[in-house]
This record gives structure tokens, C-alpha cells and sequence, in this order.
């Protein structure tokens, strides 16, 4: 009784009783097991080297999923570097308490070929190589893994998952597990041989040098830096607000900052962010307004294509272009992201509240309903759609008076 409650109160209450329950630990509770101390009160080893071995494999198997899967959010941009950064700190661990056990037992393999060897072969591990908190943290380190493959879509190994583990599997994992079966599928298929032996291609990861890992980790750190953030586009300032929030303790003070920023040829963005001080504020809403970019077709390379209305709750905005020379005829604000739009001739009203926030957003779901001649032309079946050319002044002014 004592054992077990020494690891139920060394474990998270999510995952103790999990652990408890596992045909893992149920040898820790034997009088022959691990769970006996010695005269200095310090728990000893596993008596099972291959249930030890089994467990690193587990854990290898797992650490590996998630480099690569962290290399794959990071090639194709689908996660914040600043996150990647975190999850990399948690496959280190993971690394290091694997190398550490496998250079007490005398190196008998490296990590990846552990990882490989889970249920065949399995590399057995002596009690002197790998104490009782050792494993119990390298099981607590596959759950926190599995749970991170989870929460990035990405379906984990299931002979790595935990023995006896009934957790069930979500929306998101049965969308990854069918990606991963059309994946397979196609590597089946794909096929490479120019001697003519056809020679399937390696889809495992290759294992990464600590330098080229540290080389990730400055990449990814020099990739967050707001220098590199906002490279290419001019930025602007629009509000900084001062807000408050009633709790229970008091009323706590921040500041509220309102930014665009675009690089002056169609492509803009607005972001809004909150912190203590007006710095921090400003930098965040800086990456959400890069977060939050929209691509506008130009037309004549100076105004918009046709007339077109936006609405964000009550506020409602107007657009429509003007002539060559005529200039943005509109509110300072407004007149801000025009010009960070690239828009040299165009018009704009607000009707309705006059909220800065809500205007900002009402003006960029207009922008966002914009479409070009030749988007119009092929919805509606035809090859080209030609605009008619607008009348002489004096016809347009009895045209007025008609």
C-alpha cells in the first residue's frame, strides 16, 4: 500500500490511475519488485530489464513521431515558431533521458534502432542503468508526447501507445490516421530506379547531428525577432487604448494597441493586441496582423475594380473607385490602410457606430468581397468582360439632369 501511494503521489492525477492500472507498473507492486528502498531510503531499479527496454523503446518510438512532425509544421508554416521551439525543448528531454540510460547499460544500441525494437529483439536494461524515477518519468514523458501529437493532428504509433490504454480516439485523430493510411499508400507506389531496379523510396526520418539541430533551434529563434517578422511591410499605428478589467482581487489596468501593416502593393493586414505596457502591446498586435493578411487585386494598379459595401456588427462601410488624379477621399484612418493597400484613387464612407475597431474590420470585409473582370467573366461562363467606357462630361451632367 505504501508503494503505491508513493507513485500515486509522485504522478499527475490525470495519469496516475493510469499508470496504476497498466500491466506496466503492476510488477511494482509485487514484494519481489522495484517499489523496495534500500537502507537510505532511495528507490532501486526494475527487476524486468525488458519491460525497462520496452518502455525507452516506447518512449524513442514517440520522440521520433514528433521531431518529424515538428519538422513538417515547420517546412510548411502550419504552427507559430515560438511553439515549435517549445515542443523541440520537450523532445530534448525526452532525448536526454534516453541517452543517459543507454550510456549506463553500455550503449548496447543508439535511439533510433531502440525505438524499432518495441515488441522483437527488445534491448534489455539492467536495474544499475535505469532507477525507478527514471522510468516512471519516461512514461510520464510519452503521454505528454502522445498528447502533443494529438493536439497537432498528427496520429501517434499505436505500438507505442500505452498497454491496456482505453483512450478513445477523437475526430481529429481518425482524420490523421486516414491521412497517414493514404500517405503509406502512396509511398507504396512511388517508386524510384534508374538502372531499372526499382528501389523504394525511404520515407523514415534520418537522424538529426546536434549541429544541425542547433542550427533549427537559431533558425527558428531568428525567425520569431520582429525585424524579420515585419520584413517588407510598412506598419501603422492606428490606437493604443487604455482598458480595464473588474476581478474579484480589483480592477487591472492594460493597454489595448490597434496596427496595419501591409507592403504598399495589395497585401495588408490589421492586428490587435493587449499587454501591461504599450511596447508588448504593439509588438503583438504586429503578429496577428501578419496572421491576418488580405490580398487585393488592383485595378489599373491604382484604385479598385467596382463598388462594394462591408458590415462588422453595426458599423457599415462604402467603397467605390475614382478617377485618375482624384485621390483617397476618405477618413485619416481609412486613408492609413489605403495607402498601405497601395489604393491611390478610390473613396470610402463609415455608416453607422463610429468605432475605430469595428470600421477597420468593417472596411476589410469590403475589400474582401472584391473581384476582378476576369473572376466574373468565368463564373459567369464567359471568356472575357469587357467594362464600357464611361461618357464625356457634358453627356454624364444631362444624363444627371434626366
Amino acid at each position: 500500500m505504501l508503494r503505491c501511494m508513493l507513485l500515486r503521489r509522485s504522478t499527475p492525477f490525470s495519469s496516475s490511475r493510469n499508470l496504476l492500472l497498466s500491466p506496466r507498473y503492476r510488477f511494482l507492486s509485487s514484494t519481489n519488485g522495484t517499489g523496495d528502498s534500500d537502507e537510505n531510503g532511495q528507490t532501486e531499479s526494475s527487476s524486468d530489464p525488458e519491460q525497462a527496454g520496452r518502455s525507452l523503446a516506447k518512449l524513442s518510438k514517440m520522440a521520433q513521431t514528433l521531431r518529424k512532425a515538428i519538422e513538417e509544421q515547420a517546412q510548411f508554416n502550419l504552427q507559430p515558431p515560438e511553439l515549435l521551439v517549445t515542443l523541440e525543448k520537450e523532445v530534448d528531454e525526452a532525448y536526454d533521458l534516453l541517452r543517459n540510460a543507454l550510456n549506463r547499460a553500455g550503449r548496447p544500441c543508439t535511439i533510433e534502432e531502440l525505438g524499432d525494437r518495441i515488441n522483437t529483439n527488445i534491448v534489455p536494461i539492467p536495474a544499475e542503468a535505469l532507477d525507478f524515477r527514471d522510468l516512471l518519468n519516461a512514461d510520464l514523458l510519452r503521454d505528454n508526447i502522445e498528447r502533443t501529437l494529438v493536439s497537432l493532428q498528427v496520429f501517434p504509433p499505436v505500438e507505442a501507445m500505452l498497454d491496456g490504454s482505453d483512450k478513445p480516439l477523437g475526430k481529429p485523430d481518425k482524420k490523421a490516421a486516414a491521412k497517414q493510411a493514404l500517405q503509406a499508400e502512396k509511398d507504396q507506389k512511388d517508386w524510384n530506379g534508374e538502372d531499372g531496379t526499382a528501389e523504394q523510396v525511404l520515407t523514415e526520418l534520418r537522424p538529426v547531428s546536434p549541429e544541425e539541430l542547433q542550427k533549427r533551434k537559431k533558425y527558428m529563434e531568428n525567425a520569431i525577432k520582429m525585424e524579420n517578422v515585419l520584413s517588407g511591410y510598412d506598419t501603422a499605428l492606428l490606437e493604443v487604448g487604455r482598458v480595464h478589467k473588474v476581478t474579484k482581487g480589483g480592477t487591472t489596468f492594460s493597454l489595448r494597441a490597434l496596427v496595419i501593416i501591409g507592403n504598399r502593393n495589395g497585401t495588408a493586414g490589421y492586428g490587435e493586441g493587449k499587454s501591461d505596457n504599450s511596447q508588448h502591446a504593439i509588438e503583438r498586435a504586429c503578429r496577428d496582423a501578419k496572421r491576418n493578411l488580405l490580398c487585393v487585386d488592383l485595378y489599373d494598379n491604382r484604385t479598385i475594380a467596382h463598388r462594394v459595401h462591408g458590415k462588422f456588427v453595426k458599423s457599415k462601410v462604402s467603397l467605390w473607385p475614382a478617377p485618375k488624379g482624384t485621390g483617397i477621399s476618405a477618413n485619416n484612418n481609412f486613408s492609413a490602410v489605403f495607402q498601405l493597400f497601395g489604393l491611390k484613387d478610390v473613396g470610402a464612407k463609415l455608416h453607422g457606430p463610429r468605432s475605430l475597431t469595428n470600421g477597420v474590420k468593417a472596411l476589410f470585409n469590403a475589400l474582401s468581397k472584391l473581384q476582378t473582370a476576369e473572376k466574373i467573366a468565368q463564373a459567369r461562363g464567359l471568356e472575357s468582360l469587357m467594362r464600357p467606357p464611361l461618357p464625356p462630361n457634358g453627356v454624364r451632367r444631362r444624363l444627371r439632369a434626366l
